[in-house]
């Protein structure tokens, strides 16, 4: 059943229902179960390597194997996704927030995105693979339309690097300004503090104004 979805043969059941089984937690914004159903994927996977010996196994297993990098170069590009959520959060609180924390999530999308190049170039080689292995056997196979999907992803990785790359810069841009120090009080302090107070100002009337009102309606 599962294998019919990638054009393989049943022999290839197994790493297929796992193959599978991660595009849809994938799909449904699972990371932890997409990380699992790949590593299934991926034992299931040596397995039939070792059984392989015609050109045409070999054609189906570098299919799989290519679809499944293009499932881990999204996976890491969702996860790269979510560090740049939590930079802007982090961003947002400014120095509520250790430097080395906005520090630590750059690093981290710098290689989120640098492992989704990764796979998607991987995906590119053995979708070309696979490609040739089915010219050689005479079979139809999802190869081509993988490796053109492959070098779509590929260049798209690129460009969103780029872009997520500018973001971050921009959302950091002001936590060093937050973060200095007047009278060895951080400027987010004193801002915090005036905030406070403003409130205070501005909320007494209104304060005084209902307690106004619940002593006339007691009366």
């Amino acid at each position: 059943m599962y294998a019919e979805t990638f054009n393989v043969r049943p022999w290839l059941e197994t790493p297929a229902k796992w193959l599978r089984w991660a595009m849809q937690s994938l799909q449904a914004s699972n990371s932890t179960d997409t990380r699992y159903n790949l590593q299934q994927f991926w034992n299931a996977l040596a397995t039939a390597k070792g059984q392989a010996q015609t050109q045409q196994d070999w054609s189906e297993i570098l299919t799989l194997d290519a679809q499944s990098q293009w499932t881990l170069g999204n996976l890491y590009q969702a996860d790269a996704s979510d560090t740049l959520k939590k930079l802007n959060l982090v961003s947002i609180g400014g120095p509520l927030a250790p430097g080395e924390a906005v520090d630590s999530l750059k690093a981290k999308l710098a290689q989120l995105q640098q492992n989704a190049q990764t796979a998607f170039a991987a995906q590119v080689t053995l979708a070309e693979q696979a490609k040739q292995a089915a010219a050689a056997a005479g079979v139809q196979s999802q190869a081509a339309a993988t490796l053109t999907v492959g070098k779509n992803a590929q260049r798209a990785a690129v460009n969103d690097s780029a872009f997520q790359t500018k973001q971050a810069a921009n959302m950091t841009s002001n936590v060093n300004f937050f973060s200095t120090s007047i009278l060895g009080v951080p400027l987010w302090g004193w801002l915090a503090g005036g905030a406070a107070l403003l409130l205070l100002v501005t909320t007494a009337p209104a304060m005084a104004e209902a307690s106004a009102i619940r002593r006339a309606v007691e009366e």
